[in-house]
C-alpha cells in the first residue's frame, strides 16, 4: 500500500503579528556567523543544472500551519501607474482556499477547486464556486497579496484573477499527492487560461541545504510539467531560522522565495534562505484580507511569495509570454542586494523599479498622487532576538484613479503575438490630461536569425549540430527570441547564451554579445 505524505500546512510559512518577532534563542546556534565576504546567492540557470542528492521521503512528512508599504518598496507603485497590472493574466493560488466574497477580491476569483480529504462536496475532489471555501485566513491573505483593491490599497497585479485551489483540511494538513493533482489541474488549464504564475506559500519544517528534486517526486515532476508551459511555480522557503529552504521550495525548477523587510534590503530573521534561493520580496507586517471581509498583518516568506508571484503577471501583461527563466533572469538581472545577517547569504530582492520606470512629461516634472498604503512601523536590531509589529496606521491616503490609454500594437509587436512567444505593446499613459511619452516599444533594428546569433557566439553550427536547444537572453531587458529570431527590446548589449547538442551527444554552451543599436 503506498504510503502518504501529509503536507502541513506552513500553510504556509506565514507568522501572524508579532509571531514574526518571536525569541528564536538557541534556533539560531547553528547558523553561520556573517563572513568578511558576503556569499551571492547563485543564478536561477545555476540551480536548475544542480542535481538532487536527496533520497525520496520516506513514510509521512508532516507540515504544519505556523502591503501595503511593499508596494513603493519595489517599485510596483511604477508598474500600476503605467496601466501594467496583470490586466488578462491568471495566478493560481495553492493554499488554504479563498473567500471569494471578500470586498478586496470582488470579482477576482475566477475559477475554484479543491484536492483534499475534506472538499466542501464531502468528496476529495470538487470543481467550481464554493470549492474552494477557505479552511483558514491564509489563503485570503496571500490572495489579496497578489490581486486585492478597494479604495485605500491594492495587491501588485489588482486585474489579475485569481484561480483558488484549497488543499487543505481543517486541521491544516495537506497530502502531497493532492498537491501535486493541484498542479496538474493547472497546468490542464493553461490551453483555455493565460497563467503567469502559480503560488504555494507552504512548506515542511526540514530545511534542505541543496536542490530536493528527488525528495517529493511527483510534485516535482509537475512544477517541471508547469515551467516548459512557461508557468511559474512560486514558492516560500520557510520560517525556519534556517540555512536551508523547505520542501518544496528547494526544488531546483520551483521559483524559490525568502522574506526581506519592508523599510530595508535585509532578509528578516525568520526566513529561510540557502546559495539556492531564486529570489525574496517583503514579508514583514504585510496588510492584506482576512476572514469574513476583514483586514489583519501578517509576516512570514508566506507573504514574500505572492508578491513575487504577482511580479509574473505584471510582468507577462506588458512584455508577454515569456520562460520562465527569461522573467527570473530580468527579476534577478534588476534585484537589490539583500543581506541575511546570520548566514552572510545575498538575497536578491525583487525591484520593478528599472523595468517600470515612471516617464517624466517635459510639462511635468513628478507624477502626483502615488498609491499610498498604510504604514507598519518596524524594529529589528542584529544584536536582539526580538522586534516589534505595529498596528497599521488609520489614516490612509487614496490613490489616484488609474487613467490609462493602450493604442493597437504595432505591427512588429503583432508579429510577435502570432509566434506564441512574446508580446509587445506600443502604450501612452494619460496622466491629468498630460501625455506622456510612450513606455515600452520595439527599437526599429531589429532581429537576427539564430544562425547569426550563433556565428557571433562562434558556434558552427552546419551538419555536426544535432538540435539547437535554446538561445537565451541573459536578461530580457534588451532582446527576445521569438520563433526563430533574436529580436531586440531596447538599444544596448543583449548578453546571450546558445546551447547546442551535437550528434554524439555533448552538449556545448557558449555567451555572445549581441549589440542592439
Amino acid at each position: 500500500m503506498r504510503n502518504l505524505r501529509v503536507v502541513p500546512a506552513l500553510v504556509a510559512l506565514s507568522f501572524v503579528v508579532g509571531l514574526a518577532g518571536m525569541n528564536s534563542g538557541g534556533s539560531r546556534a547553528g547558523l553561520l556567523a556573517v563572513s568578511n565576504d558576503a556569499r551571492k546567492s547563485l543564478p536561477f540557470a545555476s540551480v536548475l543544472k544542480a542535481k538532487s542528492k536527496v533520497s525520496p521521503a520516506v513514510g509521512k512528512v508532516v507540515f504544519h500551519i505556523d502591503l501595503q508599504e511593499a508596494i513603493p518598496s519595489i517599485g510596483a507603485n511604477n508598474s500600476y501607474e503605467l496601466g501594467f497590472t496583470g490586466k488578462g493574466t491568471y495566478v493560481a493560488v495553492i493554499d488554504t482556499g479563498v473567500e471569494a466574497d471578500h470586498p478586496f477580491l470582488a470579482g477576482k476569483v475566477a475559477l475554484e477547486a479543491c484536492f483534499s480529504s475534506e472538499c466542501p462536496n464531502g468528496q476529495t475532489e470538487m470543481y467550481g464556486p464554493g470549492s474552494a471555501t477557505p479552511v483558514h485566513w491564509h489563503g485570503t491573505h496571500v490572495a489579496g497579496i497578489i490581486a486585492g483593491e478597494n479604495k485605500e490599497f491594492h495587491g501588485i497585479a489588482p486585474d489579475a484573477k485569481i484561480i483558488a485551489i484549497n488543499i487543505f483540511d481543517k486541521n491544516g494538513g495537506a497530502l502531497d499527492e493532492n498537491m501535486a493533482k493541484a498542479l496538474a489541474y493547472v497546468g490542464s488549464l493553461v490551453g483555455d487560461y493565460n497563467i503567469a504564475a502559480v503560488n504555494m506559500s507552504l512548506g515542511g519544517n526540514q530545511p534542505f541545504s541543496e536542490p530536493c528534486d528527488t525528495y517529493l517526486p511527483a510534485v516535482t515532476s509537475e512544477i517541471h510539467n508547469l515551467r516548459m508551459k512557461n508557468v511559474a511555480t512560486v514558492i516560500a522557503s520557510g520560517n525556519n531560522y534556517s540555512n536551508g529552504m523547505s520542501a518544496p521550495a528547494c526544488i531546483s525548477e520551483a521559483v524559490s522565495v525568502a522574506a526581506t523587510y519592508t523599510a530595508r534590503n535585509q532578509v528578516t530573521d525568520f526566513s529561510n534562505v540557502s546559495e539556492f534561493t531564486t529570489l525574496s520580496a517583503p514579508g514583514y507586517a504585510i496588510t492584506s484580507s482576512k476572514l469574513s471581509g476583514s483586514y489583519g498583518v501578517a509576516s512570514g516568506t508566506s507573504m514574500a511569495a505572492p508578491f513575487v508571484a504577482g511580479a509574473f503577471a505584471v510582468y507577462r501583461s506588458k512584455y508577454g509570454v515569456q520562460s520562465v527563466e527569461d522573467v527570473v533572469a530580468a527579476f534577478q538581472a534588476t534585484s537589490v542586494p539583500s543581506i541575511h545577517n546570520f548566514t552572510g547569504i545575498i538575497a536578491k530582492r525583487i525591484d520593478l523599479h528599472f523595468l517600470f520606470s515612471l516617464p517624466v512629461s517635459p510639462s511635468t516634472s513628478v507624477l502626483t498622487a502615488l498609491p499610498s498604503t498604510s504604514v507598519v512601523a518596524e524594529s529589528s536590531s542584529t544584536s536582539s532576538t526580538s522586534s516589534t509589529v505595529q498596528d497599521p496606521a488609520t489614516s490612509v491616503e487614496v490613490p489616484a484613479p488609474r487613467a490609462v490609454e493602450i493604442t493597437p500594437p504595432n505591427p512588429i509587436s503583432r508579429n510577435m503575438n502570432l509566434s506564441g512567444s512574446t508580446s509587445s505593446t506600443t502604450t501612452s499613459t494619460s496622466v491629468a490630461g498630460t501625455t506622456l511619452p510612450i513606455i515600452h516599444s520595439l527599437p526599429t533594428m531589429q532581429t537576427k536569425s539564430i544562425q547569426e546569433v550563433a556565428e557571433s557566439a562562434k558556434m558552427k553550427l552546419g551538419g555536426s549540430v544535432k538540435t539547437v536547444m535554446r538561445v537565451l537572453p541573459t536578461s530580457a531587458r534588451f532582446c527576445k527570441v521569438v520563433g526563430a529570431n533574436l529580436v531586440g527590446l531596447k538599444t544596448g548589449k543583449c548578453r546571450v547564451m546558445i546551447t547546442m547538442t551535437r550528434p554524439n551527444g555533448k552538449t556545448v554552451t557558449k555567451l555572445a554579445t549581441i549589440v542592439i543599436a
